[in-house]
C-alpha cells in the first residue's frame, strides 16, 4: 500500500467515525447523579435525564467502579414499592425520560469501592434504535448525598 493510499485510508476510516458519532448524537443525557455509599455497600443507583431525536430504547450500561449495571423499574405491589430489572427503557423521539429515584433507575451492582459525595461516577450507556442501531453515550455521574431526592435539573 502506499503511502497516499494509507493516508486516503485513514481519512476514510476519520470520515466513517464522525459520521457514526453524529449520527448518534441526537441522544443526550443530562442532570446524572449517583447515591452516595456507605462502607462496604455494594451497590447504588444512577438517576438522570435522557432526550433522543429518534425512537431509541436504552438497554443497560457499563462502569469501571460497577462489576454490573441493570435497569429497573419501581411499581407499588399490595400497596408496598418493588423494584424489579427490565430489559430496557424506550425513549419516544423528542420527549424527555426522567430516570428517578421513585422510577425507573440504573442499579450499579458489585461496586469495586466506597462512592464519596462529589465523586464522579462515568458511566457507559447503552441504546438500540427501532432499527436495530446500537449506540453508546458516555457521561460522567455525580455522587450526591444518601439521602438526595430527585429534584428539577438534578440539584
Amino acid at each position: 500500500m502506499t503511502r497516499r493510499h494509507r493516508d486516503l485510508w485513514g481519512f476514510a476510516l476519520t470520515v466513517a467515525g464522525l459520521a457514526s458519532a453524529v449520527a448518534h448524537a441526537d441522544t443526550v443525557v443530562t442532570h446524572a447523579w449517583v447515591r452516595a455509599t456507605v462502607p462496604g455497600q455494594d451497590a447504588t443507583a444512577a438517576y438522570m435525564e435522557i432526550r433522543s431525536d429518534r425512537d431509541t430504547a436504552l438497554v443497560g450500561g457499563r462502569s469501571s467502579i460497577a462489576g454490573h449495571v441493570a435497569l429497573h423499574e419501581m411499581q407499588k405491589d399490595r400497596n408496598m414499592m418493588m423494584m424489579r430489572p427490565i430489559d430496557k427503557l424506550v425513549i419516544a423521539a423528542g420527549h424527555t425520560v426522567a430516570i428517578g429515584a421513585q422510577s425507573n433507575h440504573l442499579m450499579l451492582e458489585d461496586l469495586k469501592r466506597q462512592i464519596q459525595v462529589g465523586d464522579k461516577v462515568a458511566l457507559v450507556l447503552i441504546f438500540v434504535d427501532t432499527d436495530g442501531t446500537r449506540h453508546e453515550v458516555g457521561v460522567d455521574a455525580v455522587a450526591r448525598e444518601l439521602a438526595a431526592q430527585d429534584s428539577p435539573h438534578g440539584q
